[in-house]
């Protein structure tokens, strides 16, 4: 019998799951959301709901799955509740109660709450005429006036002029003439519905004039309070990290400046799309990259360069990530890197066990309870998906690629994929026993553990977020595996040497004339590499929408593959047993 004919398997014995009690949570939580959001539930619903749910929970004797069947029924109480009041009650002054289906003439008055964003003029092959300069910004309304009347108001409003407005800022405070109306419905029945997209986000009521000379700034100013504190923030890091790296309006500054420090609005538009047409706009959004290499240099500075005591450390690192988030811009995927730093963090400093699935499901329950709108975002459902499958997908994938190269002979990439974890490599001798654990381990991650593992990493992102962005975008990037494979190896120290060149110029100014350079020459391969990708024949293939019985077909098939691959390896109910006691764990 040859070596290859060897069935490659793992241990009988199972690694025990950490508990995750908290995913229970976040389902019920989630499933709450999705029921108002289809049903509109009346009030009195939930607070059934929270009252059944509570009385499990003192019986006797206690039991751990009723006592979790319970937390999850009032999650999906609370869900429910939190979705209503962001979808339905506004304050009696609210702008849209003064709005209707047909535009109103109206003067309105508010501060402006994002930074104005121009569409120049252009000519369109479809049109006889050049199309105008668009500006778009968001205002957060003070009053609104007519020729007899002025009435106090709130929320938000989407503001478009159809002029170039160069005099206005973030902060000022500006009056306008023009016309208020709701918020126009899908124009053609299965369209994209702008206006739920904007009541999603926020925003009720559009407002629109010809002219930029209709909008009166009435007084300028910055944000105030910690609005202002975190605009200074944002200002002072990305002077840190641009003005030694770059020249004035080099476009590749905003790609720099997403990538380290999550501001994603200052990307041209076109390096954004090219970004996207390769399937690679999420290295312009900050994530658990950004934040795992901020805590890597923070724990390799303090503890061995410093010699500080962990519990010091950590309670640093934590500073310095919340100092982070506050200076990215508040998308779901940095909340939740943040979230889960945060968290691991505490876990350190109280000598506790790492629980990723714990972990991430508290970060789900967070930020859904803070908007429960984000989880109709793309961003929100790809970033959280792209994380499961990290977590679920690509250990099976990777081992999967183990067990191949296995059979084929090549010991040595078997064993930078599975980590020498599989147990058909102690038949070859070449697994970790009998080594020197720590800094053969290092070598072999270094050398060739992570490369290998980048690429099962992107392919199982890839595979699990593609029907989403399919039913989403109505695109599919057939290539976007094999060009997020090949941009980890730029991204990865652009990155890091981003970190390096803000934090340390903060202690040793002149360092951004060393590093400085060598950021700049790093990020424009970058982008040169984005813009030859997005050259290839097929990089994106657009049509139409699948439906979404489709996209849940195939997340429920690749749910039962590795459902199934699980029980093949401990038998069904061990599995099962298994996966249930993730979420109850005092029953395991």
């Amino acid at each position: 019998m040859s070596i290859q004919s060897v069935q490659p398997s793992v241990p009988d014995l199972p690694r025990p799951l950490r508990p995750a009690p908290l995913v229970g949570v976040a389902v019920g939580l989630i499933t709450g959301i999705l029921l108002d959001n289809w049903l509109h539930i009346p009030t009195f619903v939930p607070i059934m709901l929270i009252v059944a749910g509570s009385v499990p929970i003192f019986l006797r004797p206690p039991s751990a799955i009723r006592a979790a069947c319970s937390i999850a029924v009032i999650a999906s109480a609370l869900g429910m509740m939190r979705h209503a009041l962001a979808d339905r009650y506004l304050p009696v002054d609210h702008v849209y109660f003064s709005t209707a289906t047909d535009p109103v003439l109206l003067t309105v008055k508010g501060r402006v709450a994002s930074p104005p964003i121009v569409t120049p003029a252009r000519k369109d092959p479809a049109v006889a005429y050049e199309l105008t300069a668009k500006t778009r910004f968001v205002i957060e309304a003070q009053d609104l006036s007519n020729s007899t009347i002025t009435l106090p108001a709130s929320g938000l409003v989407g503001v478009v002029v159809y002029d170039d407005v160069k005099h206005v800022s973030v902060g000022d405070v500006v009056r306008m003439t023009g016309w208020l109306r709701h918020n126009f419905p899908p124009r053609n029945p299965g369209s994209f519905d702008w206006g739920l997209y904007q009541h999603r986000n926020g925003i009720d009521a559009g407002f629109s004039c010809q002219h930029a000379q209709s909008v009166g700034v009435v007084e300028r100013g910055r944000p105030e309070g910690w609005r202002g504190f975190v605009d200074a923030l944002r200002n002072r890091a990305k002077g840190y990290l641009l003005d030694p790296t770059f020249e004035d309006d080099d476009p590749s500054a905003g790609v720099l400046s997403a990538m380290v420090l999550g501001q994603r609005s200052e990307v041209p538009k076109a390096i954004d799309e090219a970004f996207i047409k390769t399937g690679n706009a999420h290295f312009l959004a900050a994530s658990g990259t950004n934040i795992g290499w901020l805590a890597m240099m923070g724990w390799w500075v303090l503890m061995r360069l410093g010699r500080v005591s962990y519990r010091k450390t950590v309670v640093i690192i934590a500073v310095m990530i919340v100092l982070f988030m506050l200076i990215a811009e508040p998308e779901p995927s940095i909340l939740r890197a943040g979230i889960i730093g945060l968290i691991g963090c505490a876990s350190i400093y109280f000598r506790r066990k790492v629980m990723l699935a714990n972990w991430l499901a508290a970060s789900a329950v967070i930020i859904l309870l803070i908007d429960p709108m984000d989880f109709f975002r793309p961003g929100f459902q790809l970033s959280f998906l792209a994380v499961i499958a990290i977590m679920a997908l690509e250990p099976a994938l990777a081992e999967i690629c183990a067990i191949f190269a296995v059979k084929l002979g090549w010991t040595q990439l078997a064993r930078q994929f599975s980590g020498g974890k599989l147990y058909a490599l102690t038949l070859y001798g070449t697994g970790y026993e009998g080594l020197d654990g720590g800094q053969h381990l290092l070598r072999s991650r270094l050398v060739g553990f992570l490369p290998v593992r980048l690429l099962t990493i992107s392919i199982s992102a890839w595979l699990i977020t593609t029907p989403l962005s399919c039913y989403i975008f109505d695109t599919f990037s057939p290539w976007g595996w094999f060009s997020t494979s090949l941009l980890w190896f730029i991204a990865l120290p652009v990155t890091l040497l981003g970190f390096i060149t803000m934090v340390f110029g903060v202690i040793i100014p002149p360092i951004g004339i060393v590093l400085g350079p060598i950021l700049a020459w790093s990020t424009h391969l970058m982008v040169s590499v984005v813009d030859l990708l997005a050259q290839i024949p097929g990089t994106i293939i657009s049509g139409r929408s699948p439906s979404l019985i489709w996209v849940c077909a195939v997340y429920a098939t690749l749910a039962a593959w590795l459902w199934t691959r699980q029980s093949q390896r401990e038998g069904v109910l061990t599995a099962a047993w298994r996966r249930v006691a993730v979420i109850f764990p005092d029953s395991w």
